[in-house]
């Protein structure tokens, strides 16, 4: 629970909470776990099965077929009714698990300091004002304020879509859901279950669903009928009447034309439409966990997705090595070793570059990252900087375990946000050696001398000038930039980060699926819009963009009067400072121009797909982090990612990818613009044979 700012201000013992005290707060504050509210049973999923307007519509035609003594009718549309009924129950439960997915983001056991000893307990009972102890690999449990820490980093991609983990200094928050992928800390908990930030979404995710286009359709066209057929046996009935036909005969043919107006097989033909559509996106790796979501596909207008594992691959990549007087590029994705380094069309010989091969070696010793082959897939565990120059290294042949038997490690000198470096000292054969990386202004300050290839010689200023001049270039165009260093130890007790030798730059970045620009190229054909919403940096987001095609789409300044908005807008992108500036009128005067959003907070993608539906845009929305969930739930269609993505995604998801693969949306789309026109096609022939089925009997 989130405590009011006179709690903070509460002096924190450093021996933490009493054992007493600690019982007396959760019972005050409840245990550190997420609320489950509209929990779906089997019920529920039957109740919402009954809750169609033509069932009801069936079932009058039903009674109506007993009264007229039309047993074989009757007995035939009962059977439509169950089979409509059981169908739709078998294929929609799969129950609403999102609130259990996001407990799992909870560490069950966790440390804390009580009454001055250290210990582990579930994390449910932790409570605010304890103090966590938490190190790299650690997944927080609740919201807490960092009271001490060295090199703190904290992944936050699940919670804020972010690709980089977030340095956290003293005094900075924590949130439940995150992990620590660098350094250590104790905190102070201040919010545990449904008052965190986790529990915010979860809160958010918990929303009353949306009805379909087709059921609003349905529903529409289920009460028109049910209104058509009432008016034609009131008025046959009563001309009948008047003219003096007897009373019983008059009965039994209104009851015939209530019967004739209702097209009793439209149900059932859609069910089994659905439904084999749904099998049939299942082939090509689209789950669809509601039978509806296969028609809302066919009528999406405008698909919102997420930057980071949706558009780009969420595996950081080395593109380029910058080294004294060359600059190379480093081919191939992700997070598999296969690649290699090109000096222009060249491929590079890693024997004959010594300060190439000391970079990489560099990379993979000052690293506290794995690179480990699962299953065939290859998947990296620590910091995505530090497994991107594993990979990078890996793609010559050089191994980190193998170096570290080769190499061991001494010691380790932990990155800090004041430093803005890493450093490590091994010892090869009696000699010792320190690798250093980080913020190239920083490690060139310390180094005065520069591996070129002519080999080890003194730096210049000019040199020093250069390799800045590059990390600047680079970093304008979105990579992550880091420097390497070296330097053998002469002496006992030498400073390890001083006198190095530069050895060059390193530039990495998430890079965009192979797949996405086509995909892109086809929606826009399609007519679909394509709008990115991402908490990455505004620069990194119109990268991405340019990249992939969807660089273009904010509206032209020239059409713009209001000089807020044209400031907002012209950079290219909005971000969510700027978003918030803008009223409701004034952003839905843009929304369906704007392609791109950046730094957006789970709540304004709620805010994003309200104002686009709000202009008659059928959305859907892919996502695969925590802070994806509410949108994915509010938005016509959720498509989750099956791979990548978080159990909360996928739980609070219409459909789910089992590739992660942008390109089969477009697949899954096409799928369902074909169900959508078959629907429309035997739904005009029940209604037209029906009607003239009422006509004649209206006519005789």
């Amino acid at each position: 629970m989130r405590t009011d700012e006179a709690f903070l201000k509460l002096e924190s013992s450093p021996r933490g909470l009493a054992n007493e005290e600690a019982k007396k707060r959760i019972e005050m504050y409840g245990p550190n776990q997420l609320e489950e509210k509209n929990r779906v049973t089997p019920f529920k999923v039957f109740i919402r099965q009954l809750a169609n307007v033509i069932v009801w519509v069936l079932a009058a035609a039903a009674i109506i077929a007993l009264v007229a003594d039309e047993v074989i009718n009757f007995w035939a549309i009962i059977g439509i009714i169950l089979f409509v009924i059981l169908m739709g129950f078998l294929q929609e439960y799969r129950a609403e698990k999102a609130m259990e997915a996001l407990k799992k983001f909870v560490q069950p056991i966790i440390r804390v300091r009580r009454e001055g000893t250290l210990k582990e307990i579930p994390s449910k009972d932790v409570v605010p004002g304890d103090i966590l102890v938490l190190e790299s690999g650690d997944m927080i449990p609740a919201d807490a304020l960092v009271i001490e820490m060295i090199g703190l980093r904290v992944e936050e991609a699940a919670l804020t879509g972010e690709s980089v983990p977030v340095n956290k200094e003293k005094d900075e928050m924590i949130f439940a859901g995150t992990q620590i992928v660098h350094g250590k800390c104790s905190a102070l908990v201040v919010s545990t279950g449904m008052k965190t930030k986790l529990g915010e979404i979860a809160g958010l995710v918990q929303q009353e669903e949306e009805t379909t286009p087709l059921q609003e359709k349905i529903t529409k066209l289920a009460r028109t009928l049910a209104a058509i057929a009432l008016i034609a046996s009131l008025v046959t009935l009563v001309t009948g009447l008047f003219k003096g036909a007897p009373v019983t005969d008059m009965l039994l043919i209104a009851i015939a034309l209530a019967v004739a107006a209702v097209p009793e097989g439209l149900p059932l033909t859609m069910t089994i439409t659905l439904a084999n559509g749904m099998r049939h996106m299942a082939q090509h790796n689209a789950i669809v966990r509601k039978m509806l979501g296969v028609e809302t596909l066919g009528s999406t207008t405008v698909i919102c997705t997420d930057k980071t594992g949706t558009l780009t691959r969420n595996e950081m990549t080395v593109r380029k090595i910058v080294l004294p007087g060359s600059e190379l590029d480093v081919t191939g994705m992700g997070y598999e070793p296969k690649g290699e380094l090109l000096n222009g069309n060249t491929p590079v010989d890693i024997e004959n570059e010594k300060g190439l091969e000391m970079l990489l070696r560099a990379g993979a010793l000052c690293n506290n990252a794995a690179l480990e082959e699962l299953n065939k897939e290859w998947k990296g565990i620590g910091d995505p900087t530090e497994i991107a120059l594993l990979v990078a290294a890996a793609k010559t042949g050089i191994w980190k375990r193998k170096l570290d038997d080769e190499m061991p490690r001494l010691q380790e000198v932990i990155f800090t946000s004041e430093r803005k470096m890493m450093s490590t000292l091994h010892t090869i054969k009696e000699q010792k050696m320190t690798f250093t990386k980080g913020a190239p202004e920083m490690v060139l300050e310390r180094c005065t001398r520069i591996y070129d290839p002519s080999g080890v010689r003194a730096l210049t200023e000019h040199d020093r000038e250069e390799m800045l001049e590059k990390n600047h270039e680079l970093a304008q165009k979105t990579y992550r930039v880091l420097a390497l260093a070296y330097r053998p130890l002469s002496e006992k007790g030498d400073e390890l980060e001083k006198d190095m030798i530069f050895l060059g730059l390193v530039a990495m970045l998430d890079p965009p699926r192979e797949e996405a620009k086509k995909a892109i190229e086809t929606c826009h054909r399609a007519g679909i819009k394509v709008v990115m919403i991402t908490g990455d940096n505004q620069e990194t987001a119109k990268a991405i963009a340019m990249e992939i095609g969807l660089s273009d789409g904010i509206v032209p300044l020239d059409s713009i009067t209001d000089g807020k908005i044209r400031r907002i807008l012209e950079d290219g992108a909005i971000t969510g400072s700027e978003l918030d500036e803008l009223n409701d009128e004034e952003f839905s005067s843009v929304v369906e121009n704007v392609r791109i959003y950046a730094r957006a907070r789970p709540e304004q993608k709620l805010r994003i797909v309200k104002a686009l539906q709000d202009r008659g845009h059928v959305v859907a929305m892919t996502g695969d982090g925590v802070n994806d969930a509410p949108a994915l739930r509010k938005a016509d269609i959720g498509i989750a990612m099956g791979i990548k993505g978080t159990d909360v995604s996928r739980e609070a998801s219409v459909m789910v990818l089992q590739d992660d693969n942008f390109a089969t949306i477009v697949e899954a789309v096409k799928m369902g613009r074909g169900i959508y026109s078959n629907i429309e096609k035997f739904t005009t022939y029940l209604v037209s044979r029906n009607f003239t089925e009422m006509m004649l009997i209206i006519i005789t």
